[in-house]
């Protein structure tokens, strides 16, 4: 099956694969090939692949999933591949979304922290991969 990721920037990957996971609103998603038709939103996490040449992780920040006809396309914000993340700026967003979770100001946005928080999750995990 084709995987396919796509920023408003740029197309990240298109690949076939043999197995991809996703970060679904309600969890993670397993999809194999001839999997069932399905759109589904996206948060924040990591997507896992296994193609040919091995297996790959992205972090990205929400969006949604078409799979058809063996094709899983996935519309993004962002995507970040294990050499493109900078581990200090993930792990200091990880650390303000904490601190403002603990000590929320009046105006907080729990939602917002928490998406942040996700997201400086995915980018430390994929970020290890490079090691």
């Amino acid at each position: 099956m084709q995987l396919r990721v796509v920023t408003p920037t740029e197309e990240k990957v298109d690949i076939e694969v043999t197995e991809v996971t996703l970060p679904g609103i309600l969890g993670e998603l397993g999809i194999l090939p001839d999997h069932t038709p399905l759109m589904t939103a996206l948060v924040a996490g990591v997507v896992r692949y296994k193609g040919p040449t091995g297996d790959g992780l992205l972090a990205i920040n929400r969006g949604f999933a078409e799979i058809l006809d063996n094709e899983v396309t996935l519309l993004v914000e962002t995507a970040e591949r294990p050499e493109e993340i900078n581990v200090e700026r993930a792990e200091a967003a990880l650390k303000r979304a904490q601190d403002m979770q603990a000590d929320p100001p009046e105006d907080f946005d729990r939602e917002r922290s928490q998406r942040s928080e996700r997201r400086a999750r995915a980018r430390i995990e994929v970020s290890k991969a490079r090691s």
